[in-house]
């Protein structure tokens, strides 16, 4: 019996020379050429976090006593549903603007399995976007990061 282990799709690394986000630079991590995919810079202050999620996928508290199961949901407890985006993205990619303990201080990317991520400017996270990751409260200054967000492209996905 084979597990799939979405820590396997994991990737961590430091851009050599890094000075300013190029999507470009990218195409070592991944090739993309089979995603279409979105940007998006994200500049967080503190007092920010994130708190358990996927990237795929939003969880939603249910209203008391609703145990109804909503199309395109699936229900995780008594009091939580799992609501999946209509466009749902496969991989993501965050790389970080700015170091953590001179640029901010908290902020951390965690994921479930207890690996925290204390990125410098230049750092990139790839990963699968059904993998629960958070982030936690910035204590101070500013967080900046590109996330790109990887969705199979439309003509691959009628074709495969």
């Amino acid at each position: 019996f084979d597990t799939y282990d979405l820590k396997k799709e994991r990737r961590i690394g430091q851009i050599e020379n890094y000075v300013n986000f190029d999507i470009e630079l990218l195409r070592d991590i991944i090739n993309f050429s089979d995603y279409d995919y979105e940007i998006i810079k994200k500049t967080n202050v503190e007092g920010f976090y994130m708190n358990w999620h996927l990237d795929n996928a939003l969880v939603v508290k249910n209203k008391k006593n609703d145990t109804s199961k909503k199309d395109d949901s699936l229900n995780i407890s008594e009091r939580h549903t799992l609501h999946y985006y209509i466009k749902k993205p496969v991989y993501t990619l965050i790389v970080y603007e700015s170091d953590y303990g001179i640029d901010f201080t908290g902020g951390t990317l965690e994921f479930i399995d207890g690996l925290v991520i204390k990125p410098k400017k230049g750092t990139y996270v790839f990963f699968n976007s059904n993998e629960a990751h958070r982030v936690n409260k910035i204590l101070s200054g500013s967080r900046i990061n590109y996330l790109i967000k990887f969705y199979m492209n439309t003509l691959l996905a009628y074709y495969k």
